[in-house]
């Protein structure tokens, strides 16, 4: 039953890709005041500032788990493209761009979508400045913690009119999460090491969601 839990809250928790190094995050208290009977502004990891006077019904998300909250808030139906790392039932016959980082921008640009989300990564500088020369809107995020993951949640949830179904993903996700903890409490922590492939390999460091994740099974990461 542990294991199964934990199987559940993963696909919302994952970053198919990105720099290692976390990026500042300057809205963490803006999810609290969005009123969607108005226009909406929210700013996203990159630091900029973005309006929405109504929800887009035309997007990109190039950065997996936050396509995975799009269709956890039932929003599938705005979804127009995938990246290959994409392999939900719900858009796998979509047309995919390659990779969330360094997409395929003609083929991205093709599906005419009034709003791509991506993720805040330095060493794709390419992405976004071919994505402002086309006035292509492009909301960044960063799902390094799990407090960011919160957040890229209730802001999408803002985005995409879905606050109070924001509100009960995170509030389950959050029960879950204690619900291991509370399991794991009292027995002998293990030390683990997460491997993320790659030649050399990648590991999981106490900067990531997978660092957290461990400590709340009762794990002890060896890096």
């Amino acid at each position: 039953m542990l294991a199964r839990r934990v199987r559940l809250l993963l696909p919302l928790l994952v970053v198919a890709c990105g720099d290692p190094a976390p990026a500042p995050n300057e809205s963490t208290e803006l999810a609290d005041h969005i009123d969607r009977e108005n226009d909406v502004t929210v700013v996203d990891a990159s630091g900029r500032a973005h309006h929405f006077p109504t929800p887009p019904e035309r997007v990109v998300s190039l950065v997996p788990s936050a396509t995975e909250a799009v269709l956890a808030l039932g929003k599938a139906s705005v979804l127009i493209g995938r990246t290959d790392y994409d392999d939900h039932p719900e858009v796998r016959q979509l047309p995919s761009v390659g990779g969330g980082l360094q997409p395929n921008i003609e083929t991205l640009l093709g599906l005419d979508p009034e709003l791509v989300i991506r993720f805040d990564a330095e060493s794709d500088p390419f992405t976004p400045d071919r994505l402002d020369r086309a006035g292509i809107p492009h909301f960044a995020v960063r799902p390094d913690r799990i407090d960011d993951i919160h957040l890229m949640v209730e802001h999408l949830g803002a985005i995409l009119d879905r606050q109070e179904e924001a509100v009960a993903h995170l509030q389950a996700m959050d029960e879950a999460l204690g619900e291991i903890r509370e399991a794991v409490s009292d027995r002998p922590r293990p030390r683990v090491a997460y491997l993320l492939g790659g030649t050399p390999p990648w590991v999981a460091g106490k900067d990531t969601f997978i660092h957290e994740l461990l400590e709340i099974a009762g794990a002890e990461n060896v890096f």
